[in-house]
């Protein structure tokens, strides 16, 4: 009877250490994609930011664009100005601004 007392015990730890291993594998497993999560986020962070250096330098583009633009024709204007108080006909004006957008 003390035999079978074991016996009993003997498949009980079994059962115990079965659950136990299956408890590890699992927590292996979650490790596993715990680090592949961080991985992935990781890899979506420096996207984002790449991205929004991208977006940064567009946006200075079309504001350096747009300032560039207005500087002109202010340039544009006050060259206009000086020719006219410089006494330059209309067709004079004319060939001499011609002139200054075929230089761009």
């Amino acid at each position: 009877m003390g035999e079978l007392k074991l016996f009993q015990h003997n498949g009980k730890i079994n059962e115990i250490i079965a659950q136990e291993e299956g408890i590890a594998m699992a927590s292996e497993a979650m490790i596993t994609v715990s680090k592949d999560e961080i991985e992935q986020a990781r890899k979506l962070s420096e996207l984002k930011y790449e991205l929004d250096v991208q977006s940064i330098i567009s946006w200075s583009n079309k504001e350096a664009k747009a300032e560039g633009h207005a500087e002109g024709q202010k340039n544009e204007r006050q060259l206009v100005l000086d020719l006219i108080a410089s006494g330059k006909t209309v067709q004079e004006i004319e060939a001499i601004l011609k002139e200054e957008q075929n230089k761009l």
